[in-house]
């Protein structure tokens, strides 16, 4: 917690859901709730889920960021090839 607590981006592997974990937790990755959780309970800024399962389309990945589009504590974006993030300004904004 002392790691992440307060910061304005915690970029996080999002490779399983809860649902998927019994079945890849040897392989090492994160539950994309586990990553939204930490980052509501350590007051970050905003959750940016990176390293999405090669299984998940592109179609897949858009529902899941809808999923989170209301979510505010902590803000939650799906990583994105090609997007940029600025934190010049303290709290990220997508460009």
């Amino acid at each position: 917690m002392d790691l992440v607590e307060g910061v304005d981006l915690l970029v996080h592997d999002a490779l399983l859901t809860a649902d998927e974990l019994p079945e890849g937790a040897a392989f090492g990755h994160a539950a994309i709730e586990y990553a939204v959780a930490l980052g509501a309970e350590a007051n970050v800024g905003t959750v940016l889920l990176f390293h999405h399962s090669p299984g998940r389309t592109d179609e897949v990945l858009d529902a899941l960021a809808v999923g989170y589009l209301d979510h505010t504590d902590p803000r939650v974006v799906v990583a994105v090839e090609g997007t940029a993030h600025d934190l010049s300004g303290g709290r990220p904004r997508s460009r």
